[in-house]
């Protein structure tokens, strides 16, 4: 027997050694993916917390002051346009 048969996986049982149950996992976490979620969850909470804020500015509880116009902005902004300036940030920082 060559080493090309020997290494060959019977016809009724998959590549690998692997069960129909079973799947690949590979050996490295798919960090751009994690880095992408990541920075989607931080541009929802700072939003909703730039929201909270102008609800509490409305109740009388808060008193923003200068910060006012820029609050409004971020309460205002796009997901994709904080997540994208959250990766941008990661990525000076990790620069460095």
């Amino acid at each position: 027997m060559t080493d090309s048969e020997h290494c060959k996986a019977p016809a009724n049982r998959p590549a690998y050694g692997l069960r129909e149950t079973e799947f690949y996992m590979p050996a490295m976490w798919p960090m751009d993916l994690q880095n992408a979620i990541v920075d989607w969850l931080a541009a929802w909470r700072w939003r909703r917390q730039m929201r909270h804020l102008l609800q509490l500015e409305a109740r009388g509880l808060a008193r923003l002051g200068d910060a006012r116009d820029a609050v409004r902005q971020g309460a205002a902004a796009p997901l994709r346009d904080i997540a994208a300036r959250n990766a941008a940030r990661r990525c000076d920082r990790d620069r460095r």
